[in-house]
């Protein structure tokens, strides 16, 4: 029976690396509401995204079905949040950055600088965002800032009557710009950071040791900002009732913070920069808590298995390696 499904909530966090987790050993970053979801089910270390792959793609392609239509057949209700804009008529209700986003800032007179000045929007890039590598602090208040838009557009989505419901979050940082709104962008100690293993500085591009600090301070920030509105998904489910729901955390690939890209000697995201990204699964009955996975896992397991998870056939057998590893036999 459809009400007897488990609520599904896949989350995606762009740019996420795998090591600036609280509970992956970093000692600076603070994620709370991430560190607990990994506590209550299993954190994977060793996960990777198929190469040239993006996670809406895993969704959305192959042969129909679809995952959200495969949703549909069990009876879900299927909701959308953050940047989403390819996913089209896929689900029930969506919000998107590229539409939805835009327009309420529109409606309210505002502008989304520091985004416009990274896509390329050159007419009134000031000197400093150039020399701080796209570091700055958002013109726009917390309230009016991109991830807290995001995550009201998930908490709305799972007020509505009629659960079981999928809903796909994907928020579009921590991943550049770097531009935290105040008092977000004070909350880390520049100086009192470690530096990623391995940084060396670019003198020849202008990236500096203290610069670097502050596109990590900000990045840090970007992050704990996006733990926040995980921690209000997850204190919404508790506050209806809702104990049956099984959560995915993830990320794309890419390192944000890898000089070469910061500098423009290599392109974000591309084909040269690690597939590695985070993966937190809890919530599914008899699963693993607590614990740490350290053998490969490809996101492309994901979909298949939450086909599994609520009582569909999925398309594949790959999500048999992943279950088990979760809810492995007594």
């Amino acid at each position: 029976m459809p009400g007897d499904g488990p609520n599904v909530v896949l989350i995606v966090a762009d740019g996420l690396r795998p090591d600036c987790l609280g509970i992956a050993g970093n000692p600076d970053v603070r994620t709370p509401n991430l560190d607990a979801l990994g506590q209550y089910g299993v954190q994977f270390r060793a996960a990777t995204m198929p190469a040239d792959a993006d996670i809406s793609g895993l969704l959305m392609g192959g042969s129909p079905p679809t995952l959200p239509q495969q949703f549909h057949n069990a009876g879900y209700a299927c909701f959308a949040a953050g940047k989403t804009a390819d996913l089209g008529a896929a689900f029930d209700h969506t919000a998107t950055v590229a539409s939805d986003y835009a327009a309420m800032l529109a409606a309210r007179g505002k502008t989304e600088q520091s985004t416009r000045w990274f896509s390329g929007d050159t007419a009134d890039r000031p000197a400093l965002y150039a020399k701080s590598f796209g570091a700055v602090r958002s013109n726009l208040d917390d309230a009016l800032h991109v991830t807290s838009w995001i995550g009201d557009q998930a908490l709305r989505f799972m007020r509505a009557p009629g659960a079981p419901f999928f809903l796909y979050v994907r928020f579009t940082r921590p991943a550049p710009p770097f531009d935290p709104p105040a008092p977000w962008d004070r909350i880390y100690d520049r100086a009192a950071l470690h530096l990623p293993e391995g940084f060396a500085p670019d003198a020849g591009a202008g990236l500096t040791e203290a610069r670097f600090r502050k596109v990590l301070a900000h990045y840090y920030a970007n992050i704990t900002l996006v733990d926040l509105q995980i921690g209000r998904i997850l204190a919404t489910l508790t506050a209806r009732g809702q104990t049956n729901n099984l959560l995915v955390v993830s990320s794309s690939p890419g390192d944000p913070l890898d000089p070469a890209a910061l500098t423009g000697r290599s392109a974000r995201g591309g084909a040269d920069v690690p597939a590695r990204v985070p993966l937190l699964i809890a919530g599914l009955p008899g699963q693993l808590r607590g614990k740490t996975d350290d053998e490969a896992v490809s996101l492309a397991e994901i979909a298949p298995a939450l086909v599994s998870c609520i009582g569909q056939a999925a398309a594949d057998t790959r999500e048999q390696g992943l279950l088990a590893r979760l809810c492995p036999a007594p």
